[in-house]
């Protein structure tokens, strides 16, 4: 459903809700209607799946075709040696790995989102994954965005949508319906799963939870995908297939020749067997392994985790990366390094006449909060401000793009706080 094309009373119909929201008998229905509000993962058991892909390689099974036929030639000592280096080498992958899943699953419980919703015409806090088609949820600067919603009331709203779009630039929102097609970027008064509101305050109505949402959507996508071999694992294969051949050839020639040459079957049998298990590099698997498991500690130590051990040696052969600029390679952050004031730069730390009136300025006329809920600009303004005096604010005229300026009126100025100024900023 293209709800983006819809009149408001046309969602509230379809939704069967209304602006009092839904009661609470109602709720239940639709929670066992339609789940509880998260992304679903494909279910699989991980340890087991860890587990075969350290022994999926064509490497390895040269080496279990190794122990096996040396325990058939009875030597015993080589099936050991080998085993032993198949046993370690599968354990130090394995626990690299599980380490690294289970330590993903533990930052994925960190976010817990709660969000505000009218229900049985009251406001009520819930925890965002109850959170159903119909619901009326109330929209404020900061809040993550929980489901899919469709707009009802906006009030110089703007909403990041970069992990839709990829686009870091906020993007305003309008409670409006829009006539025409429209794909997500320019879907003006819907408000997605996961993303973030930078600015106002607004009303909507959920239209999708959980995996109807359009976040769910790239979910189901990701999960579908067959996951490719890295470079190393296809020249571990490579070098694996070509060495199987190599070595069955020489020792169906060597036999051959001893045969030639008139020596007992048996006995020729035995020396090519001993030669193609002589032949296989049984220390390469462990070698490769040990050195990624190394590549990944080091990479920890500067707060990078690496789910697979193969994804090191992918990172190494990397020449180019193509990131998206501000909130992608940079933190989205700003401060003020100076202030440019009575016709001269000013460091923060200098004192000067105009100053205080400045730092009153910078923290009231600012709708950040502190410490990180609001546009980076007015954060950076905000956390720079730190000898402002607080005052009552009695009336305000919000930023808007004509008149690219915030005005607020507070009980102790008679006058509208407007000095002009200017700040030095540096992203980073």
């Amino acid at each position: 459903m293209d709800f983006y094309k819809l009149e408001k009373k046309e969602v509230f119909d379809f939704l069967k809700t209304n602006e009092l929201g839904l009661t609470n008998e109602e709720v239940k229905k639709r929670l066992e209607k339609y789940g509880l509000n998260e992304i679903k993962k494909k279910k699989e058991n991980k340890i087991l799946k860890i587990l075969i892909e350290q022994i999926n390689s064509f490497v390895v099974y040269i080496l279990i075709a190794a122990v096996v036929i040396s325990l058939i030639t009875k030597n015993y000592l080589d099936s050991i040696v080998i085993a032993s280096i198949l046993i370690i080498n599968t354990l130090l992958g394995f626990v690299q790995e599980y380490r690294a899943e289970k330590s993903i699953e533990a930052l994925k419980k960190l976010e817990t989102k709660n969000i505000l919703v009218i229900r049985n015409k009251k406001q009520i806090l819930i925890n965002s994954k109850f959170l159903v088609p119909g619901d009326i949820i109330i929209i404020e600067e900061g809040i993550n965005i929980p489901g899919d919603s469709y707009l009802l009331e906006a009030y110089e709203l703007e909403a990041d949508e970069s992990i839709l779009t990829g686009e870091s630039t906020p993007v305003k929102k309008e409670a409006k319906s829009i006539k025409k097609n429209s794909i997500v970027a320019e879907q003006s008064n819907m408000l997605f799963s996961s993303t973030i509101i930078t600015k106002g305050r607004g009303k909507a109505v959920v239209v999708n939870t959980g995996m109807s949402t359009e976040l769910g959507k790239i979910a189901s996508l990701i999960q579908k995908e067959n996951e490719k071999q890295t470079p190393l694992q296809e020249k571990l294969d490579k070098v694996g297939k070509t060495l199987g051949v190599l070595v069955i050839i020489i020792a169906v020639l060597v036999f051959l020749a001893g045969l030639i040459d008139k020596q007992d079957p048996s006995s020729m049998l035995l020396i090519a067997i001993s030669l193609a298990v002589a032949a296989v590099p049984e220390g390469l698997p462990a070698i490769v392994t040990i050195s990624l498991a190394l590549g990944t500690k080091r990479m920890v130590k500067r707060n990078v985790l690496i789910r697979k051990l193969s994804s090191v040696e992918t990172l190494g052969s990397t020449n180019i990366i193509c990131a998206d600029k501000t909130g992608t390679m940079t933190q989205n952050k700003m401060q003020v390094t100076k202030f440019f004031l009575d016709n001269k730069i000013i460091n923060p730390g200098e004192e000067s006449s105009s100053l205080q009136m400045m730092h009153n300025i910078m923290g009231n006329c600012n709708t950040a909060v502190l410490p990180d809920i609001g546009d980076p600009t007015d954060l950076g303004i905000l956390r720079a401000a730190t000898k402002c005096v607080k005052y009552k604010k009695i009336d305000e005229i919000p930023f808007s793009s004509n008149t690219m300026r915030l005005i607020k009126k507070f009980i102790h100025l008679q006058n509208l706080l407007l000095k002009k100024f200017m700040i030095y900023a540096l992203i980073f």
